[in-house]
């Protein structure tokens, strides 16, 4: 495949955004997210509205009893829903520091996990993030409060799988 002019299907090509945040610069896993949102973009990408005109005002309430159904769509997100789209889009980002493809870390852990995979001794001994500690978040609430679609609309904005042509390399951010 000719990774100049072709990105593999179901992928999209890497395209990289310089950083501000120290820990990112410089990671192309990082660099090729969506921007870090504002609150007032995860409140804009959370919104499920139902469509609504002043003409409506004026259909038989027969049509208007339909329209009733749409609101089963609607959902305006909470501070709550702000906080888990926040804390979510900081666990992935920073579960990519220190695995940026060029670095020498990462080419040291790569040699280590096929050494590892051929002799047959197993993969469990190499770690990725040694001596840093893991960023976990517990997604626990009652049913009907946003939870499933808070993550399907936060990660509607995410591409599944990013190709980085420079590396042949595959990113799957979720």
């Amino acid at each position: 495949m000719d990774s100049e002019n072709l990105t593999p299907p179901g992928a999209v090509r890497a395209l990289y955004s310089p950083q501000r945040v120290p820990a990112y610069r410089g990671n192309p896993l990082i660099e090729a997210l969506p921007p870090i949102p504002s609150d007032a973009d995860i409140v804009t990408q959370l919104m499920r509205l139902p469509e609504f005109s002043e003409e409506q005002r004026g259909w038989t309430s027969e049509e208007r009893l339909q329209c009733i159904a749409q609101l089963s769509h609607f959902f305006y997100p909470l501070a709550r829903h702000v906080e888990l789209v926040r804390s979510v889009d900081t666990m992935m980002r920073e579960g990519y520091v220190g695995r940026a493809p060029q670095s020498r870390d990462h080419a040291r852990i790569s040699q280590r996990l096929y050494e590892q995979q051929k002799s047959g001794t197993g993969l469990g001994q190499v770690s990725f993030h040694q001596n840093r500690g893991q960023l976990t978040r517990a997604l626990i609430g009652l049913s009907g409060i946003g939870k499933t679609s808070v993550m399907r609309a936060y990660f509607n904005n995410i591409p599944p799988v990013i190709y980085h042509p420079d590396f042949d390399l595959f990113q799957v951010p979720y």
